[in-house]
């Protein structure tokens, strides 16, 4: 919790959450992990945000692997494809691709103040609602890697925020033929447990996640199951947590 200068209470649940962010799907073996922090306030007292990466695993030969004891904001350099100007690249896509396409004003004119401690842009908590510039990094974040890294063929996995602190991981599947791909759920695991070591006993069939049929061409099938996914990660932050 934390009290304003108003004496307003804003509870951001998110503080300490780590998320997932994997970097190819065929078998989930390269991720960052990061976490929520707040390191500093502004000088009315409004929280300042920003990711910290807790651990990473990564090809050798992987440009997002150069030095990642000294650019803790692999995720979005990944995304950015570069590192050059990058704290001010990183600023105008935070400001312009994820709060300025927000419906919501007070998220659209959320300040980003520059990079932090983390070297990741630190930006403005945003109590209404629901702290959803964090959600709307993280969102963006996992949707842009998907976009770029992910290859949604028969055989493939993706993986999917369910509720504020648990991931699945499922299989696409297909009919070549019809043009047709599907998910059917593999395991669900802590989001810390980026390893995937400890599976969680829960029963699959209840799992709330896209039971869509994708048709269409290539293009179109892999549209739908982004954003069916995308849609999934936004749902997950108000989804009821599975306790096992």
């Amino acid at each position: 919790m934390i009290i304003t200068e108003k004496k307003e209470r804003v509870y951001n649940t998110m503080i300490g959450y780590n998320y997932p962010f994997f970097l190819d799907n065929t078998s989930l073996d390269y991720w960052y992990l990061y976490r929520v922090v707040s390191p500093k306030m502004l000088p009315d007292y409004t929280p300042l945000m920003t990711l910290q990466k807790v651990c990473e695993k990564t090809r050798s030969n992987d440009f997002s692997a150069i030095d990642f004891r000294l650019n803790h904001c692999d995720v979005l350099a990944t995304i950015l494809k570069t590192r050059k100007m990058f704290e001010g690249r990183g600023v105008k896509y935070l400001e312009k691709d994820i709060f300025g396409r927000q419906e919501n004003e007070s998220i659209k004119n959320a300040k980003v103040v520059g990079n932090g401690p983390y070297d990741f842009p630190m930006y403005e908590f945003v109590s209404i609602p629901g702290n959803s510039t964090t959600k709307s990094i993280i969102v963006a974040l996992r949707d842009s890697l998907r976009w770029f890294t992910y290859k949604f063929v028969p055989g493939a996995f993706v993986d999917i925020l369910l509720t504020p602190r648990k991931y699945g991981v499922f299989e696409i599947k297909g009919d070549e033929k019809e043009e047709t791909l599907w998910l059917e759920p593999v395991a669900v695991y802590n989001n810390s447990d980026i390893t995937r070591s400890n599976p969680l006993p829960v029963d699959l069939n209840r799992l709330n996640y896209p039971r869509d049929k994708f048709t269409g061409d290539k293009k179109k099938r892999n549209s739908d199951m982004n954003r069916a996914i995308r849609q999934s990660d936004w749902r997950s932050f108000e989804n009821r947590e599975i306790y096992v």
